[in-house]
């Protein structure tokens, strides 16, 4: 039995606070088939990741079959599960490098905490569960095999080391998108450190062109089909002088 929900062949949803199959202040993790194995993109904030070990397993894949985790970014709500899933699973976790020395050492300003517990979003006595064996994603970072593949796009502005990652399977193309790109072309720049709008306007055009089928992010809807036209919308929207805005849960 899983609360996991399949959104694609090999595309598992296996945690989402909002749809209330794990933690409350979960974002939307994914467990991603590839000709090499499971990936788990994200993870949640659970400092245990009970509900998404459970989600996974009821899938009947072993936590001991991940071939790695993969970090959008740093920030608690997906990331705060990554020591507890390297241990219980020993999959490498991986991310870009300014993720992965925050991941390690971040302070709740540079996590962006400090303003989310302003914001009521997390409790105050919240600590953020550091996990000091992260690596970095090295340049042109892609794993699989056969016709199931994971690569990753760096993409920073809501994070320094946002990243994306994309699926090439057959007949078939998705974009995991964390917090740089929303359903409905809309993005998430913060008012906190290390959130920057040059960083945006300069990493957002590599989503372009990619012809996603599917658009996976890390909160609210997502996209089965026609996941590039909100992609594409985006980019439009980044050509005026307000940025198509949205505040994520935090």
């Amino acid at each position: 039995m899983t609360d996991a929900l399949t959104l694609r062949p090999g595309v598992h949803l296996v945690a989402g606070g909002p749809l209330g199959i794990s933690h409350p202040l979960d974002c939307h993790a994914y467990l991603v088939e590839t000709g090499a194995g499971p990936y788990l993109i994200d993870t949640g904030v659970d400092p245990d990741a009970a509900a998404v070990r459970a989600n996974i397993e009821g899938l009947g894949v072993a936590l001991t079959d991940l071939r790695g985790i993969l970090l959008t970014h740093a920030h608690a709500d997906h990331a705060g599960g990554a020591r507890a899933l390297a241990a219980a699973s020993g999959a490498p976790v991986w991310g870009d490098a300014a993720e992965v020395r925050l991941l390690r050492d971040g302070s709740d300003a540079a996590l962006g905490l400090t303003a989310a517990k302003h914001n009521g979003t997390y409790p105050e006595d919240y600590a953020y569960p550091h996990f000091d064996g992260g690596r970095p994603l090295p340049p042109d970072w892609r794993a699989g095999g056969g016709d199931r593949w994971l690569s990753a796009i760096p993409t920073p502005g809501h994070s320094p080391g946002a990243t994306c990652y994309l699926l090439d399977a057959p007949g078939y193309r998705a974009l995991f998108s964390g917090d740089t790109l929303f359903h409905g072309g809309l993005i998430s720049l913060l008012n906190v450190e290390g959130s920057d709008p040059a960083d945006y306007r300069r990493s957002l055009p590599a989503l372009g062109g990619l012809a996603v089928d599917g658009l996976f992010p890390g909160h609210y809807l997502f996209a089965v089909r026609h996941g590039q036209q909100h992609v594409d919308l985006a980019l439009e929207r980044m050509k005026k002088s307000v940025f198509p805005n949205v505040a994520v849960p935090r």
